[in-house]
Order: C-alpha cells, then structure tokens, then sequence
C-alpha cells in the first residue's frame, strides 16, 4: 500500500517524545520544525528569520549554545519583496546586444542560513509573500522549506543560490516557487554567472525530497552532487524529485554527479539546453513523468566519464518516436555522452526505496499537476482520485 500524508505527524509520550515523521513520498521523513516543543514565529524579513535561528541555538535558561539547537522552529515569512524580484529582473533583462543594464552578480548575498540545526526547522511562506533571498542548509537535519516564492537573486558570483542544501539531511523542500531569467548576460564571471542555482543538493546530503515545485525561468535548476575524481562522486546522495513543474529552463534538472535519485510525476516543458543529466555513475528511476517541446530532456554530457545510467518507467516517451510527437530535440551528447533518444533503460535502478508512494499517470500529470504545484495550494496534492476517467 503507498501512502502521501497531507498531515503533519501525530506525536506519542512515551517517557520522551517520539515523533512520527510525515510521509514526503520520497526519501525525506521529516515534520521539520512542526514537532512537541516547537516556538511559532511570524516575521517579514530575512534578517529576523536569522535572528530566530541563532535564538535558537541558545538554552534559553543559560544563554549557551546547544548542539543541535535547543528548540524547533516553526517560521512563517509574510514579507513581499515583488519590488526587489522585480528590479533585478529590469536589471538583467539583456539588450539586442546582450548586454544587461544593471547586472547585480556581484552583489552580497541575501542569505537565511540554518547552520548545524538538527532540532527541526519550519520555514513556511504565508500566500502572497515573495522573497529576494537565499536559504542554505549546512550540516542540519529535519528541515521543512514550503510555500516560498523566491525569485531573481542577485550575487551570483558570490554563491548566491536561491536554495543550497549542503551536508544536510531528512529535508523536504515543498510546494515553492523559485525563478529568475533563463539567460546569460554578456560580460558576466566566467560567462555563466548572470544568476546562481535555483536549488543545490550538495556534498553529503541525505534523504532529500523535492516535491509539487513550480521552477521556471532559469538557466541553472541545479547540481546534484560535489566532487568527483576520475569520474567518481565523492559522496552517493538519495535524493526524489516528484510533482515539480519545470518550464522555461536550460539546464541541470539536475545536474547528478553519482547517487540515487527517483523522479516521477514531474512536468518538463522548454528545456532550452539539457534536462536531466546522469553522470559520474549515478543512477536515475525516472518513473511516470511528461516531457515535451525539449532539448536533450534526459543526457549524459559535457563529463562523460563514467556516465550514469537511467531507469525509465511509464513515462509519455516510449520510444524515438515519441520525439516527433512531443517536440523533443537531441544535438549530439560529445565524445562518451549518451542520450535517451530511444527512450530504452540503460540500467536497473539498484537499491530498493525505503518509501511507499503512488505515482498518477504521466498523461495525469501533463492534465492536472498545475494545479498543485507551486505556492497558495495549501499543500494540495494530486492522486488517481484527481485524474478523472
């Protein structure tokens, strides 16, 4: 039997706490910051968000720092930062020439940071709230990101990702909205750096779930690994990508440098690039998901040693046939690359899923899954009772 829970976990008092972590439908188990115990907060700003968090980390009888921090967090952000998302999209929207008007990539980076936080973290956008900042996960454990809109960053040449998970694990990023420009202005560092990653899993990151996000109008979507030596990834990430819509975008869906990922049920239009790229032996289950009006939706390219191998399942493309009738195009993977162009499995998923889930349908998927993901859908998620006949 699968289960989704739309709940947050029912808690049991057995001499201490004992949680039932929430069903994410992927790798993650984790309520976040939403367990016994936990301090509820409103704020407006990115500032106060990191003035809780180092509260935080305090005993509040003491005064000294706790290992792990001393209390959950349950933040709801309620600020609009419209104006900002959209000045820096004026600023970057090229010329005929290609040149941007105000480029802002060397910007400081408006940043949230929850730092070696293992007690539960719950950062939730109210409706109509929009954030110009980033948030990054470093060496913390059972965060919840949800409802966020987060747009059009400035900083990228100083690292400035919308959402970075490093040495991190049992996080579940849901239900948000991150953008900024699918291009490249002329002139900016290393000539890829108008704007940073909208999402990062990196380094030792695991039991990661990424769900019903809407991500568009990116160049880089983001990198699922770290360091590789002679074509092998340092550490083997356990990352589920599902429900999550990405238009508009060039590439890294995600980039996966070793380590197991499961995507399924996720919508892929106008990838202008690559889309999902399997290297540095990762392996990929893409299960139930709708690709369509893309280039090179599912690759191993531009490090081609060791390319990784890829699992595919039900989704709309069967076989190269399907290229014609959903509007997907391959140019050539380079020297060792490898493209799905016929659509066939490369190489069994390895490892069994420690979760219980139940995909819809890609057809479903392509019909209804609009109208789930992203922010102001309060959680909803989409099932077989959804689909219609």
């Amino acid at each position: 039997m699968h289960l989704l829970k739309k709940t947050t976990a029912a808690l049991m008092m057995m001499g201490s706490t004992v949680a039932f972590a929430a069903q994410t439908g992927g790798f993650a188990t984790t309520d976040g910051g939403n367990v016994s115990g936990a301090r509820s907060f409103t704020v407006s700003s990115y500032t106060e968000i990191n003035n809780i968090l180092a509260e935080a980390r305090l005993d509040p009888a003491t005064g000294k720092k706790v290992s792990g921090g001393a209390y959950p967090v349950i933040i709801t952000y309620t600020g609009n930062e419209d104006a900002l998302i959209n000045q820096v999209i004026r600023d970057h929207t090229p010329g005929a020439d290609g040149v941007c008007p105000n480029p802002r990539w060397n910007d400081a980076y408006r940043e949230v940071q929850i730092k070696e936080f293992t007690k539960g973290v719950t950062i939730q956008g109210a409706n109509g709230s929009s954030a110009n900042f980033g948030i990054t996960l470093i060496k913390s454990a059972n965060i919840v990101i949800k409802n966020m809109k987060m747009g059009a960053l400035g900083g990228a040449n100083n690292d400035a990702d919308l959402l970075r998970v490093d040495n991190s694990s049992n996080v579940w990023i849901d239900h948000n909205e991150l953008f900024a420009l699918n291009v490249e202005c002329k002139g900016s560092p290393d000539s890829d750096l108008t704007f940073e990653s909208a999402l990062d899993i990196k380094k030792d990151s695991q039991n990661v779930t990424v769900s019903y996000n809407y991500i568009h109008d990116s160049k880089k979507v983001g990198l699922m690994g770290h360091t590789v030596k002679s074509g092998v990834a340092d550490f083997q990430r356990t990352v589920t990508y599902h429900h999550n819509i990405y238009r508009n975008v060039n590439g890294r869906l995600p980039l996966q440098r070793g380590g197991w990922t499961h995507m399924y049920n996720n919508f892929y239009d106008r990838i202008t690039g690559s889309g999902i790229n399997v290297r540095s032996g990762g392996f990929a289950l893409v299960e139930r998901n709708w690709f369509q009006n893309s280039n090179n939706p599912l690759t191993c390219r531009f490090d081609t040693l060791n390319c990784g191998k890829w699992d595919l399942r039900n989704n709309n493309t069967v076989n190269e046939a399907s290229n014609a009738t959903y509007g997907i195009v391959w140019d050539s993977a380079g020297s060792g690359g490898v493209n799905a162009q016929n659509w066939t499995t490369t190489g069994a998923f390895p490892i069994s899923l420690p979760y219980t889930y139940q995909p819809v349908s890609a057809q479903c998927v392509n019909d209804k899954l609009a109208n789930y993901a992203g922010v102001g859908k309060n959680g909803a998620q989409l099932t077989a009772a959804n689909c219609g006949s």
